[in-house]
């Protein structure tokens, strides 16, 4: 904290310097910004807003990386701060730069084995991962107006196979907001939504395929 507070409690702030410094050292830190400055950087810079409860968070590009980055009022939070800090959290994903998809893949199924302990929680998270990549891509094909693509159109026989036979699944003992976090930051780094969707895609197959979800 020291050390952060040392280089950038001033005037002229470098966001991008100090987002490193926060990832670098220990993923979240107390900075002395203010949350307006740090708001305002990140609204031009950043992408994927969302915000509210005196916090925000978005993704971001820097020096050929990508993070996800979160700045907090802390006013539902008993972390106490002076006028003029802001505390922030700054995660990196995996680096999946020299691998395919189908590399990407299994790796990422691989993170998610902990949450996954019968066939019923392996149904419940292949539905949460199918719900995650298709909801993320078709809103932002409806937010550059592109209407005519159908999530039906976007899956594989497999994954066709699996959602006609099978309801989604809230109620297994998967902690939701959990399994939705670790993937997320897992996957903080594929940038390309097409690419994310077929990852996430993938990622479902694999699991159904293992636990034999559609019968084969």
């Amino acid at each position: 904290m020291g050390l952060l507070d040392k280089l950038f409690g001033q005037q002229k702030v470098d966001v991008p310097r100090l987002l490193i410094a926060v990832a670098r050292q220990s993923e979240t830190g107390i900075v002395q910004v203010p949350y307006s400055v740090l708001e305002a950087y990140l609204r031009t810079h950043g992408s994927e807003h969302q915000s509210g409860a005196g916090a925000m968070e978005c993704l971001i590009n820097i020096d050929r990386e990508r993070f996800k980055v979160v700045i907090d009022q802390c006013i539902f939070s008993n972390i106490k701060l002076k006028q003029g800090e802001t505390l922030v959290t700054v995660k990196s994903g995996l680096d999946f730069s020299s691998m395919d998809t189908d590399e990407i893949a299994k790796v990422v199924k691989e993170g998610l084995s902990g949450f996954i302990k019968d066939s019923s929680t392996a149904h419940a998270a292949s539905w949460q991962v199918i719900n995650m990549a298709e909801s993320d891509y078709m809103h932002g094909l409806w937010a550059n107006e592109q209407f005519d693509v159908t999530y039906e159109s976007l899956r594989s026989q497999l994954l066709s196979k699996f959602t006609d036979r099978e309801q989604s699944d809230t109620q297994s003992s998967i902690d939701w907001d959990q399994f939705n976090s670790y993937l997320n930051d897992m996957t903080i780094g594929i940038e390309d939504a097409r690419h994310k969707l077929q990852v996430f895609h993938s990622v479902a197959e694999l699991i159904i395929k293992e636990w034999d979800l559609t019968g084969q």
